[in-house]
């Protein structure tokens, strides 16, 4: 396993706003704003049709691509403001590929 230091604003622009990690597997993750929202990456097969079941390529978790307009949300709705941010944003993926730069 390889663990990363990253620049915090930097790394959350990338990750929330840009693909740039839109090709790693999301694992699971929690964002604490006024309530803590939890997300378990596994896909439920039972949710998709036959041709999106086939599409998805026996992966198990969801791609990042696949959450980040979801989570966006959670991170920069009005209870996140400049004066008042979430207490925290952390998450677990796989990377797919290369490890990207930003």
């Amino acid at each position: 396993m390889l663990i990363f230091s990253l620049d915090t604003k930097k790394c959350m622009n990338a990750l929330l706003l840009h693909p740039a990690f839109d090709s790693f597997l999301f694992i699971e993750g929690d964002i604490t704003t006024f309530n803590t929202f939890q997300f378990n990456g596994r896909l439920k097969k039972d949710f998709f049709s036959a041709e999106e079941k086939e599409a998805l390529d026996d992966r198990e978790y969801a791609l990042w691509k696949e959450l980040r307009e979801f989570c966006s949300f959670y991170v920069s709705t009005e209870y996140c403001t400049a004066s008042r941010t979430g207490t925290s944003f952390i998450c677990s993926g796989r990377c797919a590929g290369t490890v990207p730069e930003f």
